[in-house]
């Protein structure tokens, strides 16, 4: 298993679940837009009917993609935080991880705040993604 390429994914997935909400938005103010239907058209044969019972499946499919996802990224996320909080070594090892791969903070920012030497963080990151590589292969 390569724990930087899950960490990765795990961003990514976040990534994927904003996406899918902003896709959500804009189906959602599209199917808005069309309103309801008027007493005078006749659904069976509405065009306008048609888009909107489109707009509305495709509402559902979007939800239920949400769902999954998230779903997914949870048990993800809980499998990347037990690794990290068992990981060994000085503490800021186990808070450089999880500011790089769940907070999504890059090397020179947890430097920053961190009060650390950037050279320092990188060498804590790569060892704990060594770590947990090891930790979730074993």
């Amino acid at each position: 298993m390569n724990a930087k390429y899950e960490l990765e994914m795990l961003a990514l997935k976040s990534d994927e679940i904003d996406s899918l909400y902003e896709e959500l938005e804009r189906v959602r103010t599209i199917a808005e837009g069309m309103g309801s239907i008027g007493d005078s058209e006749h659904i069976q044969t509405s065009a306008r009917a048609d888009k909107l019972e489109n707009a509305v499946i495709k509402i559902i499919e979007i939800e239920d993609k949400i769902n999954e996802t998230i779903e997914g990224y949870l048990q993800d996320r809980a499998m990347i935080m037990d690794a990290i909080m068992h990981l060994d070594g000085p503490a800021i090892r186990r808070q450089t991880i999880y500011q790089k791969y769940v907070k999504r903070k890059t090397i020179k920012m947890i430097a920053k705040e961190t009060h650390y030497d950037v050279g320092y963080i990188r060498h804590q990151c790569a060892d704990g993604v060594k770590d947990i590589e090891q930790s979730l292969s074993g």
